[in-house]
């Protein structure tokens, strides 16, 4: 990614019921919601978060501030991770 004097970017980041995790950007808050939803219903991921990134140029030395806030999280409960994982497994 190429990061300007000011940038913005919506992290969707994905834990899945495998244990695997993926982290993919965004451009828009909408997006990363679709993102998050589809995530959630296929019913494969145990957690799932978007999380707002901002960058400023800084004026020192030509570094950048880096500021970020997860906005909004989802959890599948510890017995149904379990279960979808069991049912993972059966299916490879």
């Amino acid at each position: 990614m190429i990061i300007k004097p000011e940038s913005e970017t919506y992290r969707v980041n994905v834990l899945y019921v495998t244990g695997q995790s993926v982290s993919g950007p965004h451009k828009t808050l909408e997006g990363a919601e679709k993102k998050m939803k589809e995530e959630i219903n296929s019913g494969e991921v145990a957690s799932v978060s978007i999380v707002w990134h901002h960058w400023t140029e800084s004026r020192k030395g030509g570094t950048y501030e880096h500021q970020e806030k997860r906005i909004e999280d989802w959890k599948m409960s510890p017995e149904q991770v379990e279960a979808a994982r069991q049912k993972a497994l059966l299916n490879d």
